[in-house]
């Protein structure tokens, strides 16, 4: 869970360079406190701003809710410490990879802030149903995997 946990991070920390990033996107069905807003800086900086409290919210309660119910050794977390490190870079090669090609084309900013929220799905739903215990294993990767999936397809579709 806490290697996931860290993955959700860095997808959502590259989630807000790329909305800053936005050179050419659009606002169609998009609001802001219910109110229509234009394609321009500053719906991107107050859209990207936002993505961060709210994303990063659900991630600090998450961490709460995986650091009191899931026991494990705070001295254990090489590994999963490791597997996010080179999660990270792995991303970041891949971002820099498809940097040009993401920011040329015209997207959706509610798509693209709202593309990550799938990512935190199964775990989401793996705390809130209590299923805390060692047999949560297997719900919880079979709802990574329909996460990830349907967050691929959608991306390549984008």
């Amino acid at each position: 869970m806490i290697i996931y946990w860290g993955q959700s991070i860095i997808i959502g920390f590259y989630n807000f360079i790329k909305i800053l990033n936005l050179k050419n996107f659009t606002t169609e069905n998009f609001k802001i406190n219910g109110q229509t807003v234009e394609p321009n800086n500053a719906t991107k900086y107050k859209t990207a701003i936002f993505f961060v409290f709210h994303y990063g919210l659900f991630h600090v309660a998450y961490l709460s809710f995986i650091l009191n119910v899931f026991s494990f050794d705070m001295s254990n977390l090489i590994f999963p410490g490791i597997a996010v490190t080179i999660f990270f870079f792995d991303h970041a090669y891949s971002f820099k990879q498809n940097f040009k090609e993401v920011t040329k084309k015209k997207q959706n900013i509610g798509t693209v802030m709202f593309f990550p929220y799938a990512r935190i799905i199964p775990m989401h739903a793996i705390i809130m149903l209590g299923a805390y215990t060692n047999e949560s294993i297997i719900p919880f990767l079979l709802l990574k995997t329909i996460a990830d999936l349907v967050m691929q397809a959608i991306e390549y579709k984008m």
